[in-house]
């Protein structure tokens, strides 16, 4: 269900949008970006827990992948962020200091279920 959910909103998420994803431990933030990135045959997606920011080239844009969750101060990866902005779509986990241009909420209602709430 992951797959089609992420299918249907491709399309609302655009170059220079930067997706706050707010959901507890083990959510399904990172499991999220894997399926999107999935959407351009892109495999190899690890989490960024310890190396704070991954970046994946995809022909003329990029996506930046961030986890903010075990950082203080979020300001040169923020700056950093919204220097590449205009090439790029960014997804923010644990987002603190950071201006999203939309929102996506994880919330598990069961161990293999969870409802996903995109704002635009």
């Amino acid at each position: 269900e992951l797959h089609n959910f992420v299918t249907f909103i491709k399309n609302f998420i655009q170059k220079k949008d930067i997706v706050c994803i707010e959901g507890e431990l083990g959510a399904g933030k990172t499991t999220f970006v894997k399926s999107f990135l999935k959407l351009f045959d892109y495999e190899g997606v690890s989490s960024p827990t310890f190396s704070i920011i991954n970046e994946y080239q995809l022909g003329d844009f990029k996506i930046i992948h961030a986890d903010f969750y075990r950082i203080e101060n979020v300001g040169e990866f923020v700056d950093y962020i919204k220097q590449e902005q205009e090439q790029a779509i960014s997804f923010i986990e644990w987002p603190k200091d950071i201006d999203c241009t939309k929102k996506l909420t994880i919330t598990p209602i069961s161990q293999t279920k969870r409802v996903y709430k995109l704002c635009l």
